[in-house]
């Protein structure tokens, strides 16, 4: 075997080898349905709310999201969204972290 660097990138910007979209899809889906429950904000709020954070963030990827939907902030005031959510264990975190590792 060589030392030579790769000289090969693939790439997937059109979902053909790997559907991006339906895995952001089902995680965002769970995450919609369960701010939707735990806050009682109504589904087209949070929706229309959220997409507003999408667009001003530039992705549909923002970790900090329920920390910048008025609907959320309003319903856990005065405490943080994120952790009146759920959404930041860092306990569990690091014990789902931990077993994963043990399993790789």
């Amino acid at each position: 075997m060589t030392d030579t660097p790769p000289r090969l990138l693939i790439t997937d910007l059109d979902n053909t080898l790997w559907d991006w979209f339906e895995a952001w899809y089902q995680s965002f889906s769970a995450l919609l349905e369960s701010l939707e429950t735990l806050s009682g904000v109504d589904r087209l709020v949070l929706e229309g709310q959220i997409k507003d954070v999408h667009q001003r963030r530039g992705t549909t990827e923002y970790s900090n999201l329920v920390r910048e939907v008025p609907a959320l902030i309003e319903a856990a005031a005065p405490l943080d969204p994120a952790k009146v959510y759920g959404l930041f264990d860092f306990q569990r975190d690091v014990g789902v972290h931990a077993a994963l590792r043990a399993a790789l």
